[in-house]
């Protein structure tokens, strides 16, 4: 069980994209799993930002204890992320031709 989450975890950090619902909802259920994973609820309060959803309020004050420098993770949350770094997969051929 921790090694299929832990293979998920590392896959939703190293290919990191806060607009995906999908690894939001991935990040979120590790989290109720694991509620004391401080670099996953970083990850997951970073994703609730930038998608501008209420519950970002009520995870940050729970980040922050979980956190040891709550000034790192001040200039994290607050720092521009380089879309350039996000894969964005290309459509497939018949994705692209697809009308429906």
């Amino acid at each position: 069980m921790v090694k299929k989450i832990e293979n998920s975890f590392s896959k939703i950090i190293e290919e990191y994209n806060p607009m995906d619902i999908k690894k939001s909802l991935e990040l979120k259920k590790i989290l109720n799993s694991y509620p004391y994973f401080q670099s996953a609820s970083a990850h997951y309060l970073k994703t609730l930002k930038l998608q501008e959803k209420d519950a970002y309020y009520e995870l940050l004050p729970k980040t922050a204890i979980l956190t040891f420098d709550r000034s790192i993770l001040r200039n994290w949350l607050y720092s521009e992320l380089d879309l350039s770094l996000i894969h964005i997969s290309e459509p497939t051929r018949q994705e692209a031709i697809s009308y429906a």
